[in-house]
């Protein structure tokens, strides 16, 4: 065994930024290095709820992994002219600890758990080791007498696996976990292998081919015996380290340290579906580990209830019991489908077995709450719901011209009153019926068929007499049907009856049935002569005297 490597237990006085999440969260975990500022950092699968870990104490913390079920991480931190060590400390942060360091700088490489056995291993420059998680028994296990980096485990086949770089194409290499039967599986096309992880189950591996230069940067797979190498990803890769399998969701994740393009991102196994989860805050993104359930042991610490590494007829993929209406479809527990409720509503019915009634949104009632946030009897997006009952109207805006009818009975453009239409938009009972809201006319928009005012119990500008759309106090002929002013005859007499046509209404003609315009006697004879006859009767006979004058002069000057 190499003289090189001690173990202590020293806990170290670290500061730390504890968190808090609900059990059984899963979450990614990274290193992030750029001194002074190193650090180790959490957040959601999505990239929200950044959490600070360990922010102290650290140099180059180059490789990480999630112990879930004793609720533990570890990594190595190399430190420069100093001893390397290997670190664990509770999944927020707390009680770090020391658990085995070597006395040469820059020789610890990459870890991996076997959670089974609580068994750790660690590549140094040419050697695999393993010991006991708190760092006894330290054992040597494989000398490569080559530089090694990644290591990764499949403990149910009792296998390990690591990336030798070698020239003139790295190497990834197998052998059983005692270090017997040493197996080159993919020997040519990579460049510098940095993240090294497996799917047994899909009987595949993973890795990132990373490189300064963006054209040979890639991700690939292969089988688990190296054949049928695959690209999967091949562009806007550059130096891409940490690499950490959701198989469960179907996703990879990594780390991207290129600057100014560091990220951690993910994408469908297949490669489909590129996402950025993280950017921002990033300096230089190094080692990357998710904290999933599904390793088949039961994770107490971190809230698993069960883990059957993956799905079974106890256990969704989860690592919780299955249950109608928990949102995890468990087709081996005989759901068909699972919409996160148990009623017969929305896709799914009440005991998983088939497709769900749905709603109505519009109808005013919000009892489906797979898919009615909210129902305020319309299906428009003003008011206090959206037009598919999802989530919050955009309401109204009296005075728009557009009526909310959650809100609005009326929106004539302004919001004043005295108009039919209110300040509030809604109808003005108080107004005098003129123009919008009442035609006098004919009370179009007034009136229902019932004669209620829009629904309310009263007829339009009540009270109204006469009954033509204008109520009593603003009529100048609250008795007159016709009439809303008492015009040229007063009220209740027609102002446009003329019989004998003369142009003078009956009201106002001392003749109504004689046409008297011109002699004005209620005859249409002369017996009473008025000024106006007498001098159109002397034109006339003064006009008659000169044609006879002139007739009479003409024939004496012919005589």
């Amino acid at each position: 065994m190499s003289t090189r490597i001690r173990r202590t237990t020293a806990v170290l006085a670290l500061a730390v930024g504890l968190g808090t999440h609900a059990a059984g969260g899963q979450r990614i975990y990274w290193t992030d290095f750029d001194l002074p500022e190193n650090k180790i950092q959490r957040a959601n699968l999505d990239g929200t709820d950044v959490e600070d870990l360990v922010t102290t104490g650290l140099t180059f913390p180059a490789s990480m992994v999630i112990d879930r079920a004793a609720g533990k991480m570890y990594w190595i931190d190399r430190i420069l002219h100093n001893p390397d060590k290997i670190q664990r400390a509770n999944l927020d942060g707390s009680n770090v600890e020391d658990v085995v360091a070597v006395a040469e700088p820059n020789e610890l490489k990459r870890i991996a758990l076997d959670v089974g056995t609580k068994t750790m291993y660690w590549t140094t420059r040419d050697t695999i080791f393993r010991a006991n998680f708190d760092g006894s028994n330290v054992e040597e296990v494989l000398v490569v007498k080559s530089l090694l980096r990644e290591i990764a485990l499949d403990r149910a086949a009792g296998k390990m696996y690591w990336v030798t770089w070698t020239s003139p194409s790295d190497m990834i290499q197998r052998a059983n976990l005692d270090g017997t039967d040493v197996e080159d599986l993919v020997t040519t096309g990579l460049i510098q292998l940095e993240g090294l992880a497996l799917d047994p189950t899909g009987g595949k591996m993973y890795w990132t081919d990373s490189t300064h230069n963006p054209y040979d940067a890639k991700i690939q797979r292969a089988d688990l015996d190296g054949s049928n190498v695959e690209n999967l990803i091949t562009s806007d890769l550059v130096l891409t380290h940490g690499l950490d399998l959701d198989v469960a969701a179907g996703k990879m994740y990594w780390t991207q340290s290129y600057i100014p393009n560091q990220s951690i991102r993910r994408a469908n196994l297949d490669g489909s579906s590129i996402e950025t989860v993280l950017t921002g805050g990033l300096r230089v993104p190094h080692a990357l580990a998710l904290d999933l359930c599904g390793d088949g042991l039961i994770g107490l610490k971190t809230g698993e209830q069960c883990d059957d590494a993956g799905e079974s007829l106890t256990c969704d993929v989860d690592c919780t019991p299955p249950a109608c209406g928990d949102g995890v479809l468990n087709t081996t527990a005989g759901e068909a489908c699972d919409d996160g409720f148990n009623d017969a509503c929305g896709s799914c019915n009440a005991d998983c077995t088939g497709p769900g009634t749905g709603s109505t949104c519009g109808d005013g009632v919000a009892t489906c709450p797979e898919n009615d946030a909210c129902d305020d009897g319309f299906t428009d997006d003003c008011g206090t719901c959206n037009a598919d009952c999802t989530g919050p109207g955009t309401g109204s805006t009296c005075g728009d011209g557009v009526v909310c009818p959650e809100t609005e009975a009326c929106d004539d453009g302004n919001t004043e009153s005295g108009d039919g239409c209110d300040a509030a938009c809604q109808f003005d009972l108080g107004a005098c019926c003129i123009g919008v809201g009442c035609d006098i006319t004919t009370l179009a928009g007034c009136l229902d068929s019932d004669g209620s005012f829009f629904g309310f119990n009263t007829t339009c500008n009540a009270p109204d007499a006469d009954g033509d759309g204008l109520r009593d106090e603003c009529d100048g002929c609250p008795d007159d049907s016709n009439k809303i002013e008492p015009g040229t005859c007063g009220c209740g007499v027609d102002d446009t009856a003329d019989s004998d046509l003369d142009g003078v209404p009956d009201c106002d003609d001392l003749c109504p049935g004689v046409d008297d315009a011109f002699f004005g006697d209620c005859t249409g004879t002369i017996p009473t002569v008025s000024v106006w006859g007498l001098l159109i009767l002397a034109l006339l006979l003064l006009a008659i005297g000169k044609v006879v004058f002139r007739d009479r002069l003409r024939r004496y000057r012919f005589s």
